[in-house]
C-alpha cells in the first residue's frame, strides 16, 4: 500500500511540475478553464514543488505562503478540484480542506 502511495505521489508530482513549468502550449487541460495561460502567473514557478507535496513540519506552511501570495491560487484552486486531485496543496488548501469544500459546496 505505501509502495502504490508512492508511486501515486511520484505521479502526482510529475504532473504537477509539467502543468506549472511547460509552456502552457504544451499543457493539456480538461480543468475549468482549458486555458492554462495563467500558470505563467503562478508564485510557485521557480519554488521547490517538494514543498506541495511533503508533509513534513514547516513544509505546509511553506506551501501555503507561496500560494497566500499567488495572484491565480483561485484558479489553481479551480483546477483541482475540477480534476479531483488527491495530493498535494492547490490554491492553498490542503487535500482535506479541498474535500470540506466539496462537501460544504455539496450541501449548499
Amino acid at each position: 500500500m505505501a509502495a502504490l502511495r508512492s508511486r501515486n505521489l511520484r505521479g502526482t508530482r510529475r504532473a504537477l511540475l509539467v502543468a506549472v513549468q511547460s509552456s502552457p502550449a504544451s499543457v493539456v487541460s480538461s480543468g475549468p478553464r482549458g486555458d492554462l495561460s495563467w500558470l505563467d502567473l503562478a508564485a510557485c514557478l521557480g519554488e521547490d514543488l517538494e514543498i506541495f507535496f511533503e508533509s513534513w513540519p514547516g513544509y505546509e506552511a511553506s506551501a501555503k505562503e507561496v500560494c497566500r501570495r499567488c495572484p491565480v491560487a483561485e484558479l489553481c484552486l479551480e483546477q483541482a478540484m475540477a480534476n479531483g486531485e488527491r495530493h498535494g496543496i492547490f490554491g492553498g488548501l490542503t487535500v482535506e480542506e479541498r474535500r470540506a469544500l466539496r462537501r460544504k459546496e455539496l450541501a449548499a
